[in-house]
């Protein structure tokens, strides 16, 4: 976690003190195995992994450390290779507060929210230096 955060940081930086800067090579972050991990122990910890996606695994089905590691592996080839393609969300309808209405939410597997995560944990400290102070919706330590 720490070369996480020294990574974060430096790709922090480098966007606060050079805006033009345009980024490559950085794909690769997101197909290393530590990130991954940090990624896939950051879905599991949200309430919203006791609910599965289109493939059925939820945080039960990811308890042993075993089933864990080999999510992790198979996700790390797939990036490499550039393989990976989301699975369709599992639609479902619930209800509107105070309403008879309902409106869809759409549930993407655990797998699919690791990608998701690797993406934030790579894109975050990218663009926060772009943000004014004043803007503070979705921004993490922000009300």
């Amino acid at each position: 976690m720490d070369n996480i955060r020294l990574t974060q940081r430096g790709l922090a930086q480098t966007a606060t003190r050079n805006p033009e800067h345009r980024f490559k090579r950085i794909y690769r972050f997101i197909s290393r195995e530590d990130w991954i991990e940090s990624a896939l122990h950051a879905v599991l910890r949200s309430t919203g992994s006791r609910t599965a996606g289109v493939d059925g695994v939820s945080r039960k089905g990811l308890e042993s450390a075993k089933a864990r590691l080999e999510l992790v592996e198979k996700l790390q080839v797939d990036l490499k290779a550039g393989t990976y393609e989301p699975l369709p969300v599992n639609r479902v309808w619930i209800p509107k507060p105070g309403k008879s209405t309902k409106r869809p939410l759409g549930i993407p597997t655990i797998r699919d929210r690791v990608v998701q995560m690797l993406l934030k944990m790579l894109l975050e400290p990218i663009f926060e230096s772009d943000f004014l102070d004043c803007s503070h919706g979705y921004r993490p330590g922000y009300r």
